[in-house]
């Protein structure tokens, strides 16, 4: 499916595939049902929280490919972009073709980078507001 540029983030490619807009319109949907319905708030409340939720859902999910984006600098087998619209909700990271098969090791450092950096964001905001 062709993609579409947003934009670089660390040196990597950052592209969505026009399937993104149909997940934007289904979470935001969802979440909107699910205020209105689940917590009783007003249909303009549910509509506008919705749609933050929605947003931060996309941006913590570049924050998470940006995780693996870093390490994968660092262990020396850098990824060449990031592309949103994966079953539309999710973000894929793409790494060259010509890679070679890596250790494991390496491999699963690449893979622990966008969970490190979801604990990162989450105890910093601990931090600025606890519970």
């Amino acid at each position: 499916m062709k993609s579409f540029h947003l934009g670089k983030g660390f040196g990597v490619k950052i592209t969505a595939t026009p399937l993104v807009f149909v997940g934007i319109v289904f979470i935001w949907l969802g979440l909107t049902a699910t205020g209105y319905f689940a917590f009783d708030i007003s249909l303009g409340e549910a509509i506008f929280l919705g749609f933050v939720a929605m947003f931060l859902h996309y941006v913590l999910e570049l924050i998470h490919s940006l995780g693996h984006v870093v390490v994968a600098k660092h262990v020396g087998y850098p990824m060449t972009e990031i592309c949103f619209g994966v079953y539309g909700i999710y973000a894929q990271t793409i790494y060259p073709t010509d890679e070679p098969e890596l250790d494991s090791s390496i491999h699963i450092r690449r893979a622990l980078g966008g969970p490190i950096a979801n604990l990162i964001v989450s105890l910093i905001l601990f931090v600025i507001h606890p519970l």
